[in-house]
């Protein structure tokens, strides 16, 4: 399933290293679900995707690639700051999870979450879909939710699955 949002990664141009990294880690902050794409592959966008996040210029012969992707409808948010106006994600809900971070990756099945915390937190209800899971937290922990359910949790100390209470440790 392609995403409805993508990260546009500028090609060749080392200033550009930290508005990506800036607005990666703010997106994986606000537990958005998004792929990346390199700037050679805006030919390649998917008709099924709605916004793209440019966060560094990218060259002059992809402007001329943004102005036939925004004439197909796709918003185009530009500037390290310009994706604050995007309303297009889709998100994984979290309770009681304010400082995880989430990475979200489709698989060949589903898709797989990441989250990531610098302090210990749990437990953590991650809900997408039509399943949920709930598992502690130290460093981080990985949910796999497919088209079956959750078949992948990792994580620590209480792992509960679509409120089926599954194992406690410690």
């Amino acid at each position: 399933t392609p995403e409805k949002v993508y990260v546009v990664i500028p090609q060749s141009k080392l200033e550009a290293l930290e508005p990506v990294k800036k607005t990666l880690l703010s997106l994986y902050s606000l537990k958005a679900i998004f792929g990346i794409l390199q700037e050679a592959e805006l030919d390649l966008v998917p008709a099924s995707v709605n916004a793209l996040i440019i966060p560094s210029p990218l060259s002059k012969k992809s402007t001329f690639a943004l102005e036939s992707l925004r004439s197909r409808g796709i918003k185009i948010y530009e500037g390290n700051e310009g994706w604050k106006n995007c309303k297009e994600f889709e998100k994984a809900v979290i309770l009681n999870g304010n400082k995880a971070d989430v990475l979200a990756r489709r698989t060949s099945a589903g898709t797989l979450f990441t989250l990531v915390s610098k302090q210990r937190e749990g437990p953590i209800t991650l809900s997408y879909r039509n399943s949920t899971a709930e598992l502690g937290l130290s460093d981080f922990g990985l949910v796999h939710i497919t088209d079956k359910g959750v078949v992948l949790l990792e994580g620590e100390k209480r792992f509960v699955i679509n409120k089926t209470f599954f194992c406690k440790s410690g």
